[in-house]
């Protein structure tokens, strides 16, 4: 059985996260655990408070969220660090799905968060669904950015498995010898064979006609995916990374285009955890 866990830090900004792990524990018909982890360098008088006072917040939001949405809904408070805690507790309940909050993407706005978010990328090998904005309904506009690699087929899944309505938005950014730049995020690269390796990568991942649209850009793709984003009125973007390969340097190269994402792009984001090939 799938398990969604919603890790919350307890405040006002978390909540959205909550609602959003809430509304896809509906729609997906699984449980819902809200994960509440404290501080474990605290001092002992100062942790047991803070454990007592989080089971009790945890413990209202069960009963709200369980009679909103009518689903399965548990609490559970853990010491520890945070993503460490996180990663290793959704995994004991045998989570397929992690949702986190985060009120600020901006580097200058949510540094805290988006470190933490950052370490728990690199801690855990699950989806990764980190929720910026207020939940005012289902997914309508998914842009998934991807590599032309089977391994993208997970990202594309996942990503379609969230979007409500409309075809998914696909973006991929060739490597271009000339070293060109779009400077228009409108600007499309017309290269027949990249476009027929897209489709064919869509296809093989059982996309049919009109489930998703190609979109093919030249130039970086930290600079380019908040443009594009923007440009197709995204309300979630999907990025794959190999933040748990087993090399250090690989780990830094593949995991760096979405912990870039998590600071500049200002949708919600969801970071797909992928083999190393």
């Amino acid at each position: 059985m799938e398990r969604i866990v919603a890790a919350t830090d307890l405040t006002l900004r978390g909540a959205p996260a909550l609602l959003r792990a809430a509304k896809l524990a509906r729609e997906f018909r699984v449980p819902l655990t809200l994960l509440h982890v404290v501080d474990e360098d605290l001092p002992d008088a100062l942790r047991r408070s803070q454990q007592l006072q989080a089971k009790g917040l945890l413990d209202a939001e069960v009963d709200r969220l369980g009679s909103a949405y009518g689903i399965e809904v548990e609490a559970q408070v853990e010491v520890g660090s945070d993503a460490y805690t996180i990663a290793r507790t959704a995994e004991a309940l045998g989570a397929d799905w992690v949702v986190v909050g985060s009120s600020q993407p901006l580097l200058e706005a949510g540094k805290r968060l988006g470190s933490a978010t950052k370490r728990l990328m690199r801690e855990t090998d699950l989806p990764l669904l980190v929720v910026r904005n207020d939940v005012e309904g289902g997914y309508r506009r998914v842009l998934v950015a991807i590599d032309l690699i089977d391994a993208s087929r997970r990202v594309l899944g996942l990503a379609h498995r969230l979007a409500e309505t409309e075809p998914l938005q696909v973006l991929h950014v060739p490597q271009d010898p000339a070293g060109r730049d779009s400077t228009d995020a409108a600007a499309t690269y017309t290269d027949p064979a990249a476009r027929a390796a897209l489709e064919s990568l869509l296809a093989n991942a059982g996309f049919e006609a009109g489930a998703a649209t190609p979109l093919i850009r030249l130039g970086q793709v930290d600079n380019l995916l908040p443009r594009v984003a923007d440009e197709v009125e995204a309300d979630l973007v999907a990025i794959g990374t190999t933040t748990q390969a087993k090399g250090a340097v690989e780990r830094w190269l593949m995991g760096s285009h979405a912990e870039h994402a998590l600071s500049h792009v200002v949708t919600d984001l969801l970071i797909v955890p992928l083999e190393a090939s």
